[in-house]
């Protein structure tokens, strides 16, 4: 994670793309496309976890346009410092909250009692990330 790039790739992005999941933009679940500079690069903003925020193509562009701020308001890197955190402010003045979803296992609702081995198949369970389901199926297999 090289701090001395413009562009965020390789472990990085990994890292950021992990961390946000889907577009930070509130009511926006769109999947990330691009990882950009909460502070641009040309203003001095480090390519760094807690200066990157990921976004679907739309917000990242509009985010640019004139007007448009954005401040990171929480690192996330911080122990007990919360998630990472960013705010948003419109044209208009209206400020808008992008916190990223906590990490899987963390901040979640303990999964339900497992079920006997008859009534293993369940409907999708929103409580726990697709690769948790996967993940148990092993465990059970095994």
């Amino acid at each position: 994670m090289d701090s001395k790039r413009r562009l965020f790739s390789g472990v990085l992005r990994q890292l950021v793309e992990l961390r946000d999941a889907t577009c930070r933009v509130p009511f926006c679940d769109a999947p990330i496309r691009d990882i950009d500079h909460v502070s641009p690069h040309a203003a001095g903003g480090g390519t760094s976890a807690a200066n990157a925020l990921g976004g679907c193509q739309g917000h990242n562009l509009v985010k640019e346009a004139p007007g448009w701020r954005a401040e990171v308001t929480s690192t996330g890197l911080d122990p007990g410092g919360g998630p990472h955190e960013v705010t948003l402010t419109t044209p208009t003045g209206n400020e808008y909250t992008c916190t990223a979803p906590p990490l899987l296992g963390h901040g979640r609702p303990p999964a339900p009692a497992p079920a006997p081995a008859r009534e293993r198949r369940r409907p999708f369970d929103t409580t726990r990330s697709p690769i948790e389901v996967h993940f148990e199926g092993l465990i059970d297999a095994a």
